[in-house]
């Protein structure tokens, strides 16, 4: 590819792919580069590491495919593990109209914070997480359209409870969310890269897509999680929000080109 520009890798468990965006929208930003590359790949499905998160009860023990991923459900019992990569060009806008690129999208804020509180554990106030989506929210400035939310959502009991509370304090209960983890299953380093393609796909169709096999919230979660089919509706804006453990919170901004 002749690239010339810094070669980093970041490592921040299932956050680093969303921090490799958004650290390269900074580095654009403060001129050290004129386009990159970020994203995150994954191979997880080895004994040891499925042996290592069975250990933590962290993965679904559901015998059925459909009711296994279960994001914000009331029978919600573990993630499904899932192994991919993917990867997006975040460019400066003059540079990549001067080629000709196709603008996808428009990558406007970024906020990464740290819980500080527990190696696997959200904290239960969930305000290191919220901070992250007000501070990203706040690098990219106001928006009079509507915003979906593609949630980390992994289907843990107590990340998805934790998480909903951040979503509900930054968010009003007309704002659309969802977890493409119900589809993808749980893709580690790679899941935020993957999951920003589905919040620039969302903008490009007028369609959040639905919380696939998730049937009847969890009653403590309140938050507008769409489920059954997808939802056709014109956004202006969506974000990604990945979580880590050791306390990693990312979140980026993209909107309509």
């Amino acid at each position: 590819m002749g690239t010339k520009g810094p070669s980093l890798s970041h490592v921040s468990a299932c956050a680093s792919s969303t921090m490799s965006i958004g650290e390269g929208l900074r580095a654009i930003r403060h001129g050290y580069a004129d386009a990159l590359v970020c994203g995150g790949a994954e191979m997880m499905g080895r004994v040891p590491v499925m042996a290592g998160f069975q250990n933590l009860r962290a993965l679904s023990l559901a015998d059925d495919p459909d009711r296994a991923s279960l994001p914000f459900d009331k029978d919600r019992g573990g993630f499904v593990m899932g192994e991919g990569a993917a990867a997006v060009v975040v460019e400066r806008e003059d540079h990549a109209r001067a080629r000709g690129a196709r603008v996808l999208a428009r990558l406007t804020g970024y906020g990464s914070t740290t819980d500080a509180h527990h190696i696997t554990a959200p904290a239960e106030d969930a305000e290191a997480i919220r901070r992250a989506i007000s501070d990203a929210l706040a690098e990219a400035g106001p928006t009079s359209g509507v915003t979906h939310v593609n949630a980390h959502g992994t289907g843990t009991v107590r990340n998805d409870l934790v998480e909903s509370r951040a979503i509900a304090a930054e968010f009003d209960e007309t704002t659309p969310v969802t977890s493409t983890k119900s589809m993808t299953g749980h893709l580690m380093g790679a899941a935020g890269a993957i999951e920003m393609i589905a919040c620039v796909l969302a903008l490009t169709r007028g369609e959040v897509p639905a919380t696939v096999g998730t049937t009847e919230l969890d009653p403590g979660i309140r938050v507008d999680v769409v489920t059954g089919a997808s939802r056709h509706t014109e956004l202006e804006r969506a974000i990604s929000l990945s979580l880590g453990f050791g306390g990693h919170n990312t979140c980026v901004v993209v909107d309509r080109p």
